[in-house]
């Protein structure tokens, strides 16, 4: 499948990816050869083939859901960067998009 530069730099932007100029033809000609080996994959008859709830055949006992005070507030502070009061304080990533 042909993939256009326009949607190319669309699919681009959606995904907050920056191509150079020398980057994008060999990106996008992967992304054509994705493309064409899922609508191969599309073509596969799967309807005699039972589906699976896990890629093994083992399957896990889910663990109770239990709220437990494992770590106190002051221990959980002390392995943060930077806090304020009871809060750990994080860095601004909103709007920081070129």
């Amino acid at each position: 499948m042909h993939i256009t530069p326009e949607v190319f730099n669309h699919l681009a932007h959606l995904a907050r990816l920056q191509f150079s100029t020398a980057e994008q033809q060999p990106v996008q000609h992967s992304m054509e050869q994705l493309i064409t080996y899922m609508q191969q994959l599309q073509q596969v008859d799967t309807s005699n083939v039972a589906p699976l709830l896990t890629m093994t055949q083992h399957y896990q006992q889910p663990r109770a859901d239990a709220a437990t005070q494992e770590h106190t507030t002051t221990q959980i502070l002390q392995n943060a960067p930077s806090h304020n009061g009871q809060y750990i304080q994080v860095p601004k990533v909103i709007n920081q998009l070129p």
